[in-house]
């Protein structure tokens, strides 16, 4: 639980087996008892076995109140709390988090958990208390913790904030050899390169990592925890997107969106949808991305995290228009007109500011970057040349651009087609 061992290894597969094995032990004093049965709870709440979770925390609670353990009930309800988040229980975790975790754990979840709410007024204490303190290097509190710091820096200065906030955090997590910590930061920093136009330093930052290539890889909920699968494969949606390797965007996001439902990840769920919705509206598939929309808009009246859409800025502000114009139930209209009210917020942060391109402006430019023609794109496309030149100004519009090498160079500075 504090040294971000990963699932799977030598260490923590037999710690896990021992743990099971000794807490079953009635002969065993009911302290040790109770804080094997949290390790266990821990172990399941991170792989998202909620159900198994849930009953050992309950095991691990009647253990420790017989004999007044004090700190272990702050530890598995420390757990409680955090399923309860990523259910989408918001009201529940926040009891829990503010009744039992010591202090700086509670203001970093409690930051956390506003934050996915579009509650969060401040972090200006959260971000000088990070890294946490060797006694609360929990995986969740760090993961909590710069999660929450890189996005207001992103909100405030830019992609180049939250890339300078997510190194500092790598170093200090390769240095403390807290492996689970650096693979999780690690996918935070592509999808920050993804969103600055670096496609290319996404690319070879994936590497790096050596993150997973195959989406069963990426979807495994026995060798790593949800939250490194969340951001991995929301890392892998943005970075396919870039890529324009929109089959393999989508069909990871259809996965992850079943994975989500199937284990009750709801923050998880509404995440992949936000980005998915994103994806179909970027290939000029609206309808799709409506559909998206309005799924997500069904699940804000049970988890409100509105987080995920304020994060996808001009998308979603045009789609939510879209939709209103439309006839919507009432509990959808609602939810609708809430989630735009953020985006309508001046000092709301957009967190999509590169041009937005249909479908086929992207295979024109992709030619015009190969040196055709408007006659040779015409003709490989089955458009005019008149039709090629209308996209042709659509593109330099969006793009602030004035000449085709311009374009092209533009382009390829924001990561929209490839070099």
């Amino acid at each position: 639980m504090f040294g971000c061992e990963p699932f799977g290894s030598e260490i923590v597969t037999k710690v896990l087996a021992d743990a099971a094995k000794l807490a079953a032990d009635e002969r065993l004093d009911p302290m040790a008892r109770g804080l094997l049965y949290t390790i266990l709870c821990s172990a399941d709440y991170q792989r998202a076995r909620f159900e198994s979770s849930q009953w050992l925390g309950m095991r691990a609670k009647q253990c420790l109140v017989d004999v007044d353990a004090r700190y272990g009930l702050v530890l598995n309800d420390f757990h409680l709390g955090l399923m309860a988040m990523a259910e989408g229980r918001t009201e529940e975790a926040a009891r829990m988090y503010v009744r039992r975790s010591p202090a700086l754990i509670a203001r970093v979840l409690m930051a956390e958990l506003d934050l996915e709410r579009n509650r969060l007024k401040s972090d200006r204490h959260l971000a000088s208390r990070v890294p946490l303190r060797i006694v609360e290097r929990a995986f969740d509190a760090h993961a909590a913790a710069y999660g929450v710091v890189s996005e207001r820096a992103f909100e405030r200065k830019g992609a180049a904030g939250a890339l300078r906030v997510l190194e500092d955090a790598l170093d200090f997590a390769t240095t403390e050899r807290l492996p689970r910590l650096v693979r999780h930061l690690s996918a935070l920093r592509v999808s920050y390169l993804v969103i600055r136009g670096d496609v290319a330093s996404a690319r070879r930052a994936w590497r790096d990592a050596e993150l997973p290539e195959c989406d069963s890889e990426m979807l495994d909920l026995d060798n790593q925890s949800w939250r490194e699968m969340e951001s991995i494969c929301c890392a892998r949606i943005r970075l396919l997107e870039a890529r324009h390797e929109v089959d393999a965007a989508r069909h990871l996001a259809e996965e992850l969106r079943e994975v989500a439902r199937e284990r009750g990840l709801m923050r998880t769920r509404m995440r992949c949808l936000a980005l998915w919705m994103r994806l179909e509206y970027r290939c000029g598939n609206v309808n799709a991305a409506a559909s998206r929309l309005l799924e997500f808009l069904d699940l804000v009246r049970v988890a409100d995290y509105t987080r995920p859409l304020v994060r996808e800025g001009k998308v979603s502000a045009e789609l939510l228009r879209r939709v209103l114009g439309t006839a919507l139930k009432p509990r959808l209209r609602a939810s609708a007109e809430m989630v735009l009210s953020c985006l309508d917020d001046p000092d709301a942060r957009r967190a999509d500011e590169t041009p937005l391109y249909t479908a086929r402006e992207l295979e024109v430019m992709e030619r015009v970057a190969r040196g055709l023609r408007d006659k040779q794109i015409a003709r490989y496309l089955g458009l005019t040349e008149h039709g090629v030149r209308y996209h042709l100004k659509n593109i330099f519009r969006k793009i602030g651009a004035n000449s085709r090498m311009d374009a092209v160079q533009r382009a390829r500075s924001l990561g929209i087609i490839g070099e």
